[in-house]
């Protein structure tokens, strides 16, 4: 019997004949990488919802066009090439950026043109440098253990991705809602927001003027073409004359026929309005600075503040009018309209940004309250001071003409106490 050979395999065997090589993952399936894409882009798109606000205040624009555009940019070039070099560069320039951010919070950046003045900490910024750390931290582990792998395998790791993902989505979506809170049309930054910050704690209750605003409004109505009468918004005016009563009743019932104009964005932008920045705090003013020295005072459709309720969607709610004396105008050459129901006051805890130019009207934004001696660490203390009148259109627990919310700050000038009213509305002397 002849015996049988084995012939030798082929150098031309079929691939079909053989067992294929196990395939090799792509680069999307590396979920840290692709986590460190996400973060950045997230900022990146975040950080250019905050351009359009900041025109006008120095160079800060251009800053925040460069952050957008290098971590979009970052954030495919990391997916493509995700080598040391590409991550190394991302880790340094988000290091870079967190570091601005928290330069800016606490003593500001002196040879930065808009960044001078510390600001506060809003949802939009304090958002972009959450997500600039969480890529910093994540990307020198990367640097650190580049054998490691970032993130678990298999369906646990595919599903802990997707949630990461719609947590720094929703956060995202937020922060992008909360840059509404800038002053330019159409926004209101947070970055406050965005990168801009608004008056510190406490500021919410200041007034403005050639010192700044801000107080608690209330109700849930905004300004309306409707009159006000004796009643509607609940006034007591038992320790006034008839004369004073009337011309009360006569200012609240113009400015609730009259403020509703106001309520249009680009016409409050286009006649000088300007924001304060205390969108944060609940409570926004913005100040037409122009006209508070022009000689008019009391006149509805030339308020010189206005003020607004600021939703958590970042929606303003037009609230009240602040009128203002003229700056240093003594307590007998204040308006006497109301006597005893009105409540004309100052306030000198302030302190303010420098003034700048935005779209030819001047800005200043409040950066912080005075110290115990009375001067201002960071920003401007500014006198003389211009005493300041609210008048609400919407229920006020302390009513339309309350100053404040309690007596939270500020400084009532020298006119006479209404008897009748809660000694928590009360701030005459």
């Amino acid at each position: 019997m002849r015996g049988v050979t084995t012939a030798a395999p082929s150098p031309h065997t079929s691939s079909a004949d053989s067992p294929a090589p196990p395939a090799s993952p792509g680069f999307l399936l590396d979920h840290g990488v692709a986590a460190l894409a996400l973060l950045s882009v997230t900022a990146g798109l975040l950080h250019a919802t905050v351009v359009e606000p900041h025109r006008g205040h120095g160079i800060v624009a251009t800053l925040f066009t460069v952050a957008a555009v290098f971590q979009i940019a970052w954030g495919a070039l990391v997916l493509a090439k995700p080598g040391r070099p590409v991550i190394a560069l991302g880790v340094v320039a988000n290091l870079a950026f967190a570091g601005a951010w928290v330069l800016t919070r606490t003593t500001g950046i002196g040879f930065i043109d808009g960044f001078q003045e510390v600001e506060v900490v809003g949802f939009t910024d304090a958002a972009i440098t959450g997500l600039e750390v969480a890529l910093v931290g994540l990307g020198a582990l990367r640097l650190v253990s580049p054998a490691r792998r970032l993130w678990p395998a298999g369906s646990f790791g595919g599903a802990s991705f997707v949630a990461v993902g719609l947590v720094v989505a929703l956060v995202g979506v937020q922060g992008a809602v909360n840059a509404s809170d800038h002053s330019a049309p159409g926004h209101h930054d947070a970055t406050g927001a965005g990168h801009e910050g608004a008056a510190q704690e406490g500021a919410a209750h200041e007034g403005a003027g050639h010192e700044g605003a801000g107080h608690e409004g209330a109700g849930h109505e905004g300004a309306g073409h409707g009159g006000g009468g004796h009643g509607d918004l609940d006034i007591d005016t038992e320790a006034a004359t008839p004369e004073e009563e009337a011309a009360a009743m006569e200012l609240l019932t113009e400015t609730k026929e009259v403020l509703w104009q106001w309520n249009d964005e680009q016409a409050r932008y286009d006649a000088g309005f300007r924001s304060i920045g205390d969108g944060p705090t609940g409570t926004e003013h913005e100040v037409n600075w122009n006209w508070i020295d022009d000689g008019v005072t009391l006149d509805p459709d030339k308020p010189e503040s206005l003020v607004f309720r600021v939703e958590p969607d970042g929606t303003k709610v037009l609230e009240a009018a602040m009128f203002m004396a003229e700056p240093g105008a003594s307590d007998e050459e204040i308006p006497d309209v109301g006597g005893p129901i009105t409540q004309w006051h100052i306030h000198n805890n302030l302190c303010f940004s420098p003034a700048q130019e935005v779209d030819g009207f001047p800005q200043r934004r409040v950066v912080g309250l005075t110290n115990a001696e009375g001067t201002c660490d960071n920003g401007e203390y500014l006198e003389p001071h211009a005493p300041m009148l609210h008048v609400w259109v919407v229920p006020h627990k302390c009513g339309p003409f309350s100053s404040l919310e309690g007596v939270g700050a500020g400084q009532a000038v020298t006119e006479e106490r209404d008897p009748n009213a809660d000694p928590a509305c009360q701030h005459s002397e």
